[in-house]
């Protein structure tokens, strides 16, 4: 499975405790991978908790947020990155990008769910399971079989009607890639994912979109 996290960026979190006497707003940047609706209810619960604190939302693939902050590295830009693949996260936590945050009842949350090191600089907020979608009307039209299993989409007879996003920008692909390579072994991962591509159509950039 692949979580997705909150953590830390290096620009800081804590800067933005509220100060007595200081009645101006202040704005937290968050860059976040969510789809758009759950991301804005996150935040729209957040302001309501915080009217003093203005969300400031940067939205987007996987890949191309950790390339952003990775970019940004002398210059931070992000206070917090919500919802973004664990894998992903590492790349810019390699680099020394991330602080470490233990939220309040950090001892509750799952193992499997947080970061192993005594100071975390993730915490997971989901769980995802790869799967497909198989559009039956359309299916029914030109007589193609519903597939089975994930072996079955390299038959032939899918060639030019399979359609995903590319795990080059987002995290929902590099899922599906991580539970082949697990699946079928790197060997037969491999393998499987160059018949695939012989039966896509066309990579999106975005897994939700």
């Amino acid at each position: 499975m692949f979580k997705h996290v909150l953590a830390a960026s290096i620009a800081g979190f804590v800067a933005f405790a509220p100060v007595a006497g200081e009645a101006q707003q202040r704005t937290l940047t968050v860059y976040s991978s969510l789809d758009e609706d759950q991301a804005k209810a996150l935040i729209k619960g957040f302001e309501a908790k915080h009217p003093q604190i203005k969300v400031n939302a940067i939205l987007g693939s996987t890949a191309p947020i950790i390339a952003r902050v990775i970019a940004e590295a002398a210059s931070p830009q992000a206070d917090i990155i919500m919802g973004n693949a664990v894998s992903a996260l590492m790349a810019a936590d390699a680099r020394g990008l991330l602080l470490p945050y233990k939220p309040a009842q950090y001892d509750k949350v799952a193992p499997v769910m947080r970061d192993g090191r005594a100071e975390p600089v993730w915490v997971g907020i989901d769980a995802w399971a790869s799967s497909l979608c198989f559009n039956t009307v359309e299916a029914a039209k030109k007589n193609i079989p519903a597939p089975k299993s994930w072996a079955d989409l390299t038959n032939p007879i899918y060639k030019g009607q399979i359609t995903m996003p590319s795990p080059l920008s987002s995290g929902t692909a590099l899922l599906a890639v991580n539970g082949w390579l697990t699946v079928f072994g790197e060997k037969g991962g491999w393998e499987f994912m160059d018949k695939l591509h012989e039966n896509v159509s066309k990579y999106g950039h975005s897994g939700s979109a």
